[in-house]
């Protein structure tokens, strides 16, 4: 009976940690955002980038962010990023240096494409649920947290802030295995 009764809790215990989590109210809010954004002829957004690793000084750069449908302008500090139907460039400013690739076939710019993060929530390959609220810039907002079904990511979590009543995406946190944080 003793052994009965260890073998349920193990199976119920793994049953458990196997579910996926989806929550639907999470799902709604990110569905409206990707309709706002997808509406959208162009996205502009000005941001700012910081890089945190434990034990060393947080590295903080402004950016820039311009997108028309699939092609987009990344500007952060010194680099910049450009992706066309026709090429994908990487420009580095300091060192006068510009990569050229082919276009970007659709499962690789998902690496690139700023706008789609707000996609992955439909992908499979994260976990979301809200997590908290938050007030950013004046704001109250809701926090969804992202976590990745791949259990060898190198990604720990991803947090975003959302205004809950403009459904504007305020801020993306980042954080990765490594203990760096990307804001």
């Amino acid at each position: 009976m003793k052994y009965s009764l260890i073998l349920v809790m193990v199976i119920c215990f793994f049953g458990l940690k196997a579910q996926k989590i989806y929550d639907a109210e999470a799902e709604q809010i990110l569905k409206e955002i990707s309709l706002k954004i997808k509406s959208q002829k162009q996205v502009n957004a000005n941001f700012s980038f910081s890089v945190d690793y434990l034990e060393a000084e947080e590295d903080v750069n402004q950016g820039k962010l311009i997108q028309n449908s699939d092609s987009y302008f990344v500007s952060i500090g010194d680099n910049e990023i450009i992706s066309t139907s026709t090429g994908f460039y990487v420009i580095d400013k300091v060192d006068k240096v510009v990569q050229i690739n082919d276009a970007l076939d659709d499962e690789a710019t998902d690496l690139y494409n700023p706008i789609s993060l707000m996609e992955k929530y439909d992908s499979g390959e994260f976990e979301y649920a809200i997590v908290g609220e938050e007030m950013v810039e004046g704001k109250n907002c809701v926090l969804i947290e992202f976590k990745p079904t791949d259990r060898y990511s190198d990604l720990s979590k991803i947090r975003i802030a959302i205004d809950s009543k403009e459904k504007d995406l305020k801020h993306i946190k980042i954080f990765n295995k490594d203990a760096s944080k990307i804001e």
